[in-house]
């Protein structure tokens, strides 16, 4: 779930081996520019509404599974509307329904070292990662993020970015595990009249659901 709330936006590649072979201590300036650039655009919205996919893909196979949604983003607070589920968060307590069963669990939120958030797609730069341009074609480049605590479940993201809009086209984040998240964005909007009550999930407009606190 932490990826799959990691939502929204983005595209992944490459292996491991040859990734441990390199050593970047120093971050591409062009690189670093880019990255810090996507980030003050995000941080200057109120919050952030976009379509998105995400693709995941198990080590040595296919792409096995290509979900659809869209997702809400406003500071820590979240809304990730797909059709198998809908997880809703506030920064403090998440809801995830299950249209299927009519059943939401609730637990509280809590961020852990290594979670990729959604908004963590956006906000990206950070003294956490090195950084460098991985290619470019266009006006679209691709930036290799690696993160400096090796004790991370990933050991690399590509994000493509839009240079003229300075906006996150796509994000492939590989984990260690061998598993791939590829998330692709569209239709970005931005500083929407959202009210708190709108990352709260409200039980009471489904007859019958089955709730599971696990708080």
């Amino acid at each position: 779930m932490k990826y799959i709330t990691a939502v929204v936006l983005s595209l992944i590649l490459m292996s491991f081996s040859s990734l441990q072979q390199q050593d970047y201590t120093v971050n591409d300036p062009e690189a670093e520019k880019l990255i810090k650039d996507v980030s003050a655009k995000f941080k200057s919205y109120k919050n952030i509404k976009a379509d998105f996919s995400l693709t995941i893909k198990e080590p040595e196979g296919d792409w096995i599974d290509e979900k659809i949604g869209i997702v809400h983003l406003e500071g820590d607070k979240f809304k990730i509307e797909m059709d198998e589920y809908k997880i809703t968060c506030d920064g403090k307590t998440s809801w995830m329904y299950s249209p299927a069963s009519n059943e939401v669990q609730i637990s509280y939120f809590e961020l852990e070292e290594d979670m990729f958030t959604p908004s963590q797609i956006f906000d990206i730069y950070s003294e956490k990662y090195n950084f460098r341009v991985k290619s470019k074609s266009g006006d679209q480049v691709t930036i290799e993020l690696t993160p400096i605590d090796k004790e991370q479940s990933f050991f690399k993201i590509d994000m493509l970015i839009l240079t003229s809009k300075k906006e996150i086209v796509s994000c492939k984040i590989y984990e260690k595990s061998g598993m791939r998240y590829l998330y692709t964005l569209s239709n970005l909007d931005t500083n929407l009249e959202l009210q708190d009550a709108f990352f709260v999930f409200d039980s009471s407009i489904y007859p019958e659901i089955e709730i599971i606190d696990l708080r």
